[in-house]
């Protein structure tokens, strides 16, 4: 508090702004904010000693609402800046899913589906349009009431327990009626959504059922010939 900006040594510094402004006053008061000095509010009147008890109190009052508003305007400021950093890094991340050659689903903890890539649409011929809820995409996929009733209990086992059928291979039916062997993939995510990633092992298995089929034959016809 500078009473007399002409006289007081502590004014020395703001003396010629003073005189060329014609202050005689001034009172400065710091800014405190939880994590320390914000800045100074600083008032100056153009007369000596106008500051009585009452005004100086006044002062101090507006000062704290004043370092109040700027931590509430830099919170908000931080916390839209966090918003859309979040949302920018979301964007990436879709568009680094979309483009992926792999089937992935991401759903919520109500069982509904979020959102589906490329690759789910293609491998399946469901939109997310189709299958935007868990009764949905069990009703078309499941079909056969056996199965799917199977395909929805490992679901909620996993739902209670997320090392109960992490991994499990189910018959899962396109949109155009084809049948696919599926390896069902479930990662749980911190928030309580899940992805789920869809690996077809149709062809797979076909394969390594050749491959037996094939060792049988050779087999029958060793002992065939052995036998004669």
């Amino acid at each position: 508090m500078v009473r007399d900006i002409a006289c007081d040594g502590a004014g020395a510094l703001w003396r010629q702004h003073a005189e060329r402004n014609g202050y005689g006053a001034m009172a400065a008061m710091p800014l405190l904010g939880r994590e320390g000095n914000l800045g100074v509010l600083v008032i100056c009147a153009d007369e000596d000693d106008p500051f009585d008890q009452e005004e100086v109190e006044l002062l101090v009052r507006v000062s704290a609402d004043v370092a109040y508003g700027i931590e509430s305007r830099r919170a908000r400021e931080e916390s839209l800046s966090a918003q859309q950093a979040l949302r920018e890094s979301e964007q990436r991340l879709r568009l680094l899913v979309e483009g992926l050659p792999i089937p992935l689903s991401v759903i919520d903890a109500a069982g509904d589906y979020l959102y589906v890539n490329r690759a789910f649409t293609e491998a399946f011929g469901y939109g997310h349009a189709e299958v935007s809820t868990g009764r949905e995409w069990f009703s078309r996929a499941f079909p056969d009431p056996a199965i799917r009733a199977r395909a929805m209990d490992a679901w909620r086992d996993y739902a209670r327990d997320a090392n109960v059928g992490h991994a499990q291979v189910f018959p899962v039916v396109r949109s155009d009626g084809t049948r696919r062997e599926v390896l069902f993939r479930v990662v749980p995510m911190a928030d309580g959504r899940h992805v789920v990633i869809y690996d077809d092992i149709t062809d797979a298995k076909r394969a390594a059922e050749a491959q037996r089929m094939a060792a049988v034959g050779q087999l029958a016809a060793s002992l065939a010939h052995d036998f004669n």
